[in-house]
């Protein structure tokens, strides 16, 4: 989660370099103000930290996809060196329970990485419900 403030003489989203899970934790730490630059324009300003939104960055839905295609790949590379499963090709065209069983983990890896972007998203709404 990245939290950001507007500038307020352009408009111009200025990121902090702060890790807060809401309001009230980002007040006990900084204080109720907060002083910034803004490096477009120069502008330099005390916010308060209800001006302070929260947003999950691009890098961070990446970083839990791509960790779920290596948890899918670990895993079926650890069922196939642990047992003695089939190649995937076979597996679609025995159709044994291995596709099944292999299809149950997929779909629980990919379920745990769908309820993990649902919670970052709900964490940052969570932290801009305050916003005023």
């Amino acid at each position: 989660m990245q939290l950001f403030i507007l500038c307020e003489d352009c408009n111009e989203e200025l990121p902090l370099r702060l890790t807060a899970n809401d309001r009230g934790e980002l007040l006990r730490e900084r204080g109720e103000y907060l002083q910034k630059r803004c490096p477009s324009c120069n502008y330099e300003s005390v916010y308060h930290v209800n001006e302070v939104r929260a947003r999950i960055t691009a890098s961070w839905r990446i970083a839990v996809w791509i960790g779920t295609a290596l948890i899918m790949v670990g895993v079926y590379i650890a069922l196939y060196y642990a047992s003695d499963a089939p190649t995937f090709s076979e597996l679609i065209d025995a159709n044994e329970d291995y596709l099944e069983f292999f299809l149950l983990i997929g779909g629980f890896i990919l379920g745990g990485a769908f309820y993990l972007q649902r919670a970052l998203t709900e964490n940052a709404a969570r932290f801009n419900a305050y916003y005023c």
